[in-house]
């Protein structure tokens, strides 16, 4: 049996939920022409392309991607991109727990050559639609590979939360939506005293925080599905469409709709080829 220490360290290990794994053509006579001006997301872009031709800018830089690079785009990352020439994009989009997500609005490039073997190899694969177990195992291998190879100075070392509010945030990233009775008694705290607690270390309420969490969710089918307005305001636990557009509109900045409607090209759902994870939770444990 592992030890309550043991049972901790464990708890903190990130977890990794997979939106869209995806290649596609980008360039003239492609699939999209990939231009796209000031664009962000809630959550993590991978990109590795098999040839020069198509560019990020973030952060002031212009990087070309091409065979010897992964770029990496954090959450709520502002970029630009273009595609000048007829490239095959390889790209994954996924959230990451913590310490991941205290890493905002940063763009990364990694050149580490097992790094680049593994996404040459799952490109080639997505290609072929090749979705076995393995696969899937092996991508889960290129991301965690990916996220360890990020400069450590850019990832927060020590424990941001006590192990208690720990498990609490793991536990509102898996439910919709949580009574904060049910949230105490699970982590063997009374009410008052784990509200406090959750509300010192993460400065947010339990329900704020599930919130912030379903609207994440939200931005993902808006721009992966074609679910309707009522149908994701019900899937993310919001009474109505009413009080699910409000919230967004005040977080987000938009309507759901003007969200939705801004459809970015490298998110599109007509993509060339998908594996069939899309949109599936897995766990880097």
């Amino acid at each position: 049996m592992p030890s309550r220490e043991n049972a901790s360290c464990w708890d903190r290990v990130p977890e990794i939920k997979m939106i869209v794994c995806r290649t596609q053509t980008l360039g003239p006579g492609g699939s999209f022409h990939w231009m796209q001006k000031n664009a962000r997301g809630p959550y993590w872009r991978i990109y590795w392309n098999d040839a020069p031709g198509a560019f990020v800018s973030c952060e002031g830089r212009d990087v070309e991607l091409g065979p010897e690079m992964i770029v990496a785009l954090s959450p709520d990352a502002c970029y630009s991109t273009r595609a000048d020439k007829l490239v095959n994009h390889f790209y994954i989009h996924c959230f990451v727990s913590y310490p991941f997500t205290e890493i905002k609005g940063r763009m990364f490039v990694l050149t580490d050559q097992d790094l680049l073997r593994r996404a040459s190899a799952l490109a080639k694969k997505a290609n072929q639609n090749h979705d076995t177990w393995q696969t899937q195992m092996e991508l889960l291998v290129y991301l965690n590979s990916a996220f360890l190879a990020l400069p450590r100075k850019s990832v927060p070392d020590c424990p941001k939360y006590s192990p208690k509010v720990m498990k609490a945030v793991k536990i509102l990233g898996r439910k919709q939506k949580i009574s904060n009775d049910e949230l105490a008694r699970l982590v063997s705290m009374s009410r008052n005293a784990f509200l406090f607690l959750f509300r010192k270390e993460t400065k947010n309420s339990p329900q704020a925080y599930s919130r912030q969490l379903r609207l994440n969710e939200a931005c993902v089918m808006l721009q992966h599905s074609d679910k309707s307005i009522d149908e994701i305001a019900r899937e993310t636990s919001f009474c109505d469409r009413y009080h699910f557009s409000r919230a967004f509109h005040r977080v987000i900045g938009h309507t759901p709709r003007q969200f939705r409607l801004r459809k970015y090209p490298d998110i599109d759902t007509a993509a060339d080829h998908i594996f069939k994870w899309t949109a599936c939770s897995t766990e880097s444990r």
